[in-house]
């Protein structure tokens, strides 16, 4: 348990002005426990700018944030490829941190983080909200109700018309798509354990401009849309399909869950559900991802202050990227790949 002024509160760094910190800070500022934020950018007039609109301190280098004794854990919303470097230096600097996925793109690197933490004893959690939603939660509480799964189907497009250049939209910043966005893995690896094989197909279409290619500047891997494909096998028998696509090549947005056993089947197609099972159909109630980062931020707090278990482990989500970092290695070598 960690002691804390109760009149003053915990004082809490968050490294990114992005919006994933936007709703990060919202839920800091909105818990009675934290008594001051202290925010760090890209750029010392991203961290100003964003602190005068949500009203905590702006800290003009993340380095400086995380140097200050007096700042109690860090949370870190930055950039794929900029998050191990702060995570490292967080735990190498005593603090407790929180971060967004993936804790790394390399498998190895966010392992080498996890231990760093465990040798100093300090908390470190990956969120995934995807947990806390409620499709999830669904899923999860129902599963039992369709006997033994046999196939399953997790696919989410997301169409934008004009994809932004931005780090979220580059090859090498944000990562293989199932590295990027994790939360497809990690759903299914929650729901069905271990994964005994895996294929998986990638496909990038670049940046054009009136129907022609963009000639990139040297360093620049930006795509104006991509798709990603990954048959699963797992240990406990079901075959899982997970489908991931965005940008302009999408004309409707999809975000549909399916799993079919022996008795029955589920179907989840946006934040409404439904139990096959048979000639009857059972609308499923269903909450939506509203309040997920309040209460991942609130089991943080709980974790920091407590030592209350956290809704998810680090080991988890390191399972998760070993997998979506085996689902590149299998484009990259056209391969099955089978797991020891």
């Amino acid at each position: 348990m960690v002691d804390q002024n109760p009149k003053q509160g915990l004082r809490v760094g968050l490294v990114g002005t992005g919006f994933v910190a936007r709703l990060r800070v919202q839920a800091l500022t909105g818990d009675e426990r934290v008594g001051e934020v202290l925010v760090a950018g890209r750029s010392p007039q991203k961290g100003q700018a964003f602190a005068e609109k949500w009203g905590v301190t702006s800290v003009p280098q993340w380095q400086e944030l995380i140097d200050d004794s007096a700042v109690d854990i860090v949370f870190v919303a930055s950039t794929n490829t900029h998050r191990p470097m702060v995570v490292r230096s967080a735990l190498e600097a005593g603090k407790a941190v929180a971060t967004e996925y993936p804790l790394a793109l390399d498998p190895t690197e966010a392992a080498g983080l996890i231990k760093l933490a465990q040798d100093k004893k300090l908390l470190l959690h990956v969120e995934h909200i995807e947990r806390l939603g409620g499709v999830h939660r669904a899923l999860m509480r129902h599963l039992p109700n369709i006997g033994e799964p046999i196939y399953g189907r997790y696919c989410t497009l997301s169409p934008k018309r004009s994809a932004p250049k931005s780090w979220t939209y580059s090859r090498s910043q944000f990562g293989f798509p199932f590295v990027g966005a994790l939360s497809r893995i990690q759903r299914t690896t929650h729901a069905f354990g271990k994964v005994e094989s895996l294929s998986a197909a990638a496909t990038y279409w670049d940046t054009t401009v009136e129907g022609e290619p963009v000639n990139h500047q040297d360093g620049e891997d930006f795509y104006a849309a991509c798709l990603a494909q990954a048959q699963l096998r797992f240990s406990a028998g079901p075959i899982v399909e997970v489908v991931y696509g965005k940008g302009d090549r999408y004309a409707q947005p999809e975000r549909r869950f399916e799993v079919r056993g022996t008795e029955g089947t589920l179907i989840f197609d946006g934040s409404e559900g439904i139990l096959l099972r048979g000639e009857e159909a059972i609308a499923l109630e269903v909450g939506g991802k509203r309040g997920s980062f309040n209460r991942d931020t609130a089991a943080v707090l709980d974790g920091f202050l407590d030592n209350k278990p956290l809704y998810i482990s680090v080991e988890e989500s390191l399972y998760a990227l070993q997998v979506a970092d085996l689902a590149r290695q299998a484009v990259v070598e056209n391969r099955t790949i089978s797991f020891e």
